[in-house]
């Protein structure tokens, strides 16, 4: 495991082994604006199979997705109404993740089973540095095991996740106190499915006010 400090400017040669490390089926933890993140290539089976054993994760529970921008997100779901076109646009990048229905190039193990998948473009500079550098979608988590507490400590992610992952980037970023909020959009109507740092009052102002 390898452990890459970030804290003050981006190393291009560390990143570039990032990179590598995620086409070749590696699991990174990273920091985004919410919690420290946990990722592997969404396009790869085998490192989603390999997120779910690191995680201790059932298979029931389907992974969210991080990408760089709302082309990529049209390219692995579909946008299929102006409440989600307009939640993308006033909350992206942002802590919201949107319920979306997925296309066919993505992995049912990685939604388990879902015809849904949730997307986010995070705002933070590593995270997006990273996905617009790769231009790969990364099936993502808090960095933590499965029904524990989350953490944001690196000494404890490097205790926990020793020997587990491939590499730590590390980060003097503030994070949220909350992970994203999750949204889905049925028949109109805004449904909150975690409430995060947004609030579906935040939401619907921006959505609907004029």
């Amino acid at each position: 495991m390898k452990v890459f400090d970030w804290t003050t400017n981006i190393d291009k040669n560390e990143l570039n082994e990032v990179i590598k490390m995620i086409n070749n089926d590696g699991i990174i933890i990273f920091p985004t604006e919410t919690v420290y993140g946990i990722g592997v290539n969404a396009k790869s089976e085998k490192a989603i199979k390999k997120l779910y054993e690191t995680k201790l994760r059932p298979k029931n529970k389907p992974f969210s997705v991080l990408v760089k921008d709302k082309k990529m997100i049209n390219s692995l779901a579909e946008i299929s109404n102006n409440i989600e076109k307009s939640i993308i646009k006033k909350f992206m990048p942002g802590e919201i993740t949107l319920i979306l229905n997925k296309r066919k190039c993505m992995s049912n193990l990685l939604t388990a089973n879902k015809k849904t998948i949730g997307i986010r473009i995070p705002n933070n500079n590593i995270a997006l540095t990273i996905l617009k550098k790769s231009k790969i979608p990364l099936a993502t988590s808090s960095a933590n095991l499965s029904g524990e507490e989350i953490l944001n400590d690196v000494n404890s992610l490097k205790k926990v996740f020793e020997n587990k992952v491939d590499i730590i980037i590390v980060s003097n970023c503030k994070f949220g106190l909350l992970p994203s909020t999750i949204v889905q959009v049925k028949d109109d109507k805004i449904n909150i499915i975690r409430e995060g740092s947004i609030t579906l009052e935040q939401i619907k102002k921006k959505i609907f006010m004029k």
